[in-house]
C-alpha cells in the first residue's frame, strides 16, 4: 500500500509561444514513512508540481 501513487499523470502549459510539456506519462509510488523533496531551478515552479499531484490524488 502507498501513501501517494501517481500512475500517467501529465501537464501541458500553453501560452501564446505554444504549449510545453512540463509532465509526461509519470508514475511515481511513495511508501508510508518515505521522504521525498521536488527540486529544480528557482523558476520551475515545484509548488505548482505538488499542487498537481494532490489534485491528481484527490480525484
Amino acid at each position: 500500500m502507498y501513501a501517494v501513487e501517481l500512475d500517467g499523470v501529465s501537464q501541458v502549459y500553453v501560452n501564446r509561444k505554444g504549449a510545453f510539456v512540463a509532465l509526461q506519462d509519470v508514475q511515481l509510488a511513495i511508501a508510508p514513512g518515505e521522504f521525498v523533496s521536488l527540486i529544480g531551478p528557482s523558476n520551475s515552479r515545484p509548488i505548482e508540481a505538488f499542487s498537481k499531484i494532490v489534485r491528481q490524488g484527490n480525484k
